[in-house]
């Protein structure tokens, strides 16, 4: 839970999350402290330059990045690359030059990194199990909500009466799914395990 001041929209008594630094205590760098722009990183920690954060069994590096433009967006950003790769030196984040009338520069995650993460036969694979059980769970709670709608004889073109079974089943369809999809991401991580170099 963060402590502010809620007139002035300031938090008090926060540290850096990663040097420990008590933030906004020169007085002059406002944005550490305020609500609005609060990442729980001091200055110097949040325009640190590129560092490698993780790595996985494939070969693919986790990279975080100073943010590209902090006037818009303060949070560090993530990024996925592999060594080698000529068009993000294997840093995952890729600059694409725009000009200041139009927005200005911006950066966006290196394409042909992300294809050959997320082609990666493994991670298709379980990709694909998840889309298919969201799909699964989308499919049930329609047809439990018609099952219900039948029950009370709430005709399918009455969108009021439909949209209030929906909302009532709704908190509990989403329970299931989201048990199911905790079971399936344990077997996804057991799975990877065997992956991994000993």
């Amino acid at each position: 839970m963060i402590d502010y001041d809620p007139k002035t929209a300031m938090v008090y008594g926060a540290t850096c999350k990663r040097c420990g630094k008590v933030m906004g205590g020169d007085g002059d760098r406002p944005a550490e402290i305020y609500l609005g722009t609060f990442t729980g990183l001091c200055y110097d920690c949040e325009k640190r330059g590129a560092q490698r954060i993780d790595a996985e069994f494939d070969g693919a590096e986790h990279w975080e990045h100073a943010p590209h433009c902090p006037s818009w967006r303060r949070d560090r950003e993530r990024y996925i690359g592999y060594p080698g790769c000529v068009d993000c030196k294997g840093r995952g984040r890729i600059m694409v030059s725009r000009p200041f009338p139009q927005g200005g520069p911006y950066a966006i995650q290196c394409k042909a990194c992300s294809t050959r993460y997320y082609g990666q036969p493994w991670r298709a694979k379980w990709s694909k199990r998840k889309s298919v059980l969201l799909r699964v769970a989308h499919d049930v709670f329609r047809a439990h909500c018609k099952k219900i709608a039948r029950r009370k004889k709430v005709r399918a073109s009455d969108c009021d009466g439909m949209n209030a079974i929906a909302d009532a089943e709704r908190p509990a369809m989403v329970a299931r799914y989201e048990r199911a999809l905790a079971l399936l991401e344990r077997l996804q991580a057991k799975t990877k395990l065997m992956l991994e170099p000993a």
